[in-house]
């Protein structure tokens, strides 16, 4: 799983939007400790000065990430 991770991060760009920089790599490994069922993951991440709640939706039988997200909450 390292080696794939490795391997994704080499690939990914940065998105800018405004005056925040979030890197994809970052959000992709949120969500991926996110969907972990053995691992106790925070539900909500500062990002930039920024909090999130990592808003996560399971497929019906559990088994796979249908969509993650970042969802605003407020400035710090």
């Amino acid at each position: 799983m390292q080696d794939a991770l490795q391997e994704f991060s080499h690939r990914i760009k940065v998105i800018t939007s405004g005056t925040s920089t979030i890197l994809m790599k970052t959000l992709c490994l949120k969500g991926t400790v996110r969907f972990l069922n053995d691992v106790f993951a925070p539900k909500k991440a500062e990002i930039n000065k920024v909090l999130y709640n990592l808003s996560l939706f399971r497929s019906l039988n559990d088994r796979n990430l249908r969509t993650f997200y970042p969802e605003f909450v407020k400035m710090l």
